[in-house]
């Protein structure tokens, strides 16, 4: 304590450096109240002032930015997460923002095997890995990029494995070829690499049809599982499994009784929900995931229309 978090809208070059001023004294003014020697304030803040003295921070910062900060680490996300500058001091990081936007625009990867177009080998097929969501697709570099053959696909394999085993996102491989798609499948359960694959063999031309095409196959698998979850809420309603009251849901998370735990996405009037209930819901959030539930946010029609959350007891 305290736990410092800093939400900076994305915003056009000649903004960004004022929004930023701000939030530092925002900050300064939020911490205050916690009684801390300024010697400990400052120290504090000194990440917040870093960010600032890297190279290309201001270029970065044009996309919106979350930071969290406490006397242990820091950590920086650029990412759009709000549309408005806020800055929250508490016991807790505030991370309602990160997870509504994570969870709305989940990620997955593109893994697209084409024929080298300068090869006269027709079996010679050039790799490229893409990381995307809904919004935007990234190419991520590659060693293993040109396969000539079965020791280059395990080689790729190899590649992919280290670089995708601390991830859960699925996977949509394009090539020409099914046994190639079933083979390098194969390839990555040998490496002890559990990925949910998807295969395409699209038709593309340019990275933004393939990253149109690659959303359009993998939405429903990404959207399943909250619709798997919303199906057990509407079976289980009427149960004692079901909790609405904000209150008795954050207690529950606290106890780890919460397996699934729905956000309802904030209306965009302020005054419709309290800060006090804000707090309460992420409190809830950040209890249910330590205590390795699921959450997911959800418009107030898909649950019964009035509640801030619900969730889903184990027990």
């Amino acid at each position: 304590m305290p736990a410092l978090s800093v939400y900076l809208p994305a915003s056009n070059p000649s903004v960004v450096k004022q929004l930023f001023v701000e939030a530092q004294r925002e900050a300064e003014a939020q911490l205050d109240t916690y009684g801390l020697h300024p010697l400990e304030m400052q120290e504090l803040l000194v990440p917040l002032q870093e960010l600032t003295q890297q190279p290309d921070f201001w270029n970065q910062a044009v996309q919106g930015l979350a930071v969290y900060v406490s006397a242990d680490d820091s950590w920086t996300y650029f990412q759009a997460v709000t549309p408005d500058l806020r800055v929250i001091a508490d016991d807790y990081f505030y991370v309602i923002p990160l997870i509504t936007h994570y969870l709305n625009h989940k990620n997955f990867y593109v893994l697209n095997l084409s024929q080298d177009q300068l090869s006269q080998n027709e079996n010679q097929l050039q790799a490229r890995l893409y990381a995307a969501s809904q919004l935007e697709i990234t190419e991520i570099p590659l060693l293993s990029a040109e396969l000539n053959g079965p020791d280059n696909l395990a080689e790729l394999a190899r590649e992919l494995s280290g670089f995708l085993h601390i991830r859960v996102s699925p996977i949509l491989i394009v090539c020409p070829q099914q046994s190639t798609y079933r083979q390098l499948c194969e390839l990555f359960l040998a490496n002890g690499l559990k990925l949910e694959c998807h295969y395409a063999e699209l038709n593309t031309v340019s990275l933004p049809e393939l990253h149109q095409q690659a959303w359009q196959q993998l939405a429903p698998v990404l959207r399943f599982e909250q619709a798997e979850a919303l199906r057990d809420y509407q079976t289980l309603q009427d149960s004692t499994k079901i909790l609405h009251d904000v209150m008795a849901v954050v207690q529950a998370a606290y106890n780890s009784r919460v397996a699934k735990l729905f956000l309802v996405t904030r209306p965009p009037q302020p005054s419709s929900r309290s800060q006090r209930v804000e707090d309460m819901l992420n409190r809830a959030a950040i209890y249910t995931y330590l205590n390795g539930g699921e959450v997911y946010t959800v418009q107030a029609e898909e649950l019964s229309g009035t509640e801030q959350a619900a969730a889903i007891l184990r027990y």
